[in-house]
């Protein structure tokens, strides 16, 4: 009996219910929010559907340290992306190994004020470096010390 109840119970409730069929044209909508964040002044944005990362990049105001190289101007955004623009990290100058005095050598890392010392006896004696490799000529930079500071020196 409870069945029988509840299956008119639930023919009833579907009865009254307004069943036709939902419009597409009133879900869909011709604009997608996109998200900006990072070296620029924008935050939230509406743009049309389909609209690419390099259309959205000229609508907002970048920063000067903005760095969009690394990003895909043919990008097409969806709805709800979020779109990070990256800040260019300033370059580090690069210390030179025939000038620098102790002090500034010992600024490399596991460079030490005695290896610095060594470095500017190896110069005194042999010569200004004539490739950053003959770094790895003075007492006590091998090649693992020698990886960690190329990128940061010069001739």
């Amino acid at each position: 009996m409870k069945k029988l109840l509840v299956f008119f119970l639930l023919l009833g409730a579907i009865a009254m219910a307004d069943l036709k069929p939902a419009d597409l044209a009133e879900i869909s909508s011709d604009t997608i929010h996109i998200h900006v964040e990072g070296a620029c002044t924008s935050d939230d944005l509406q743009v049309p559907m389909y609209t690419t990362a390099g259309e959205v990049m000229e609508m907002i105001d970048l920063e000067e340290n903005a760095d969009i190289t690394a990003l895909n101007p043919d990008t097409v955004l969806k709805d709800h992306d979020v779109l990070v623009i990256p800040e260019a990290r300033p370059e580090q100058p690069r210390i030179s190994i025939n000038s620098a005095d102790a002090d500034l050598l010992s600024k490399l890392p596991g460079i030490g004020p005695a290896t610095a010392e060594k470095i500017i006896l190896y110069r005194e004696e042999n010569g200004l470096f004539q490739q950053l490799e003959d770094l790895m000529k003075v007492s006590g930079i091998g090649e693992n010390k020698f990886a960690k500071i190329r990128d940061l020196i010069c001739l």
